[in-house]
């Protein structure tokens, strides 16, 4: 019995992998999710459209939930000892940099990295306006990157941003949010 379990989180977690891939795709394709039916994607992905709806409510549903994975995959390899690693913030974005791409040209994604970034770091009251301001300008730093082809190194992003926002005063609280050690 506990094998078919297995079996089955396996199968739920394969079918929506092929589903988060295939729209990553066609996502490099038709930039627009307005445009992204249902139809088109489970076709891409080789999955059955009432096995789609049974993982998820509609396309909406769907692709938050690629979002908040991809934030959360981001976050994992980023996030360390509390604070954002810019060197691997830049060299995730490079390495990923289809998928970033693709995905930081819209807005309502870009809204949500934001949100996701500031619940990920749990920051206290007293310091959320300046998160939220760091926040955004590494968010706007690496789009404007990404869009100009990724035309720098990210040791040189990571170095720029350093050069905007860093301090040599360790109780400055961007030093609370970010590491910029190579």
């Amino acid at each position: 019995m506990m094998r078919d379990g297995i079996t089955r989180v396996a199968q739920v977690n394969s079918t929506k992998q092929k589903l988060s891939q295939a729209y990553l795709r066609l996502l490099a394709s038709q930039p627009d999710n307005a445009k992204l039916s249902v139809r088109k994607l489970c076709l891409e992905a080789g999955v059955n459209q009432t096995t789609f709806y049974r993982h998820y409510k509609n396309s909406v549903d769907f692709v938050h939930q690629v979002w908040h994975g991809y934030n959360e995959f981001l976050f994992e390899n980023v996030i360390i000892d509390g604070r954002i690693k810019l060197p691997q913030w830049f060299q995730f974005v490079e390495e990923h940099h289809t998928e970033a791409g693709n995905l930081i040209q819209n807005p309502e994604f870009v809204k949500l990295l934001i949100k996701d970034l500031f619940q990920a770091m749990s920051q206290d009251e007293n310091n959320k306006i300046e998160f939220q301001l760091y926040s955004v300008a590494l968010v706007s730093v690496t789009k404007y990157w990404i869009e100009h082809g990724f035309k720098y190194t990210g040791i040189y992003m990571n170095n720029v941003f350093n050069e905007m926002y860093g301090s040599n005063d360790s109780d400055h609280p961007v030093n609370q949010f970010f590491d910029f050690e190579l």
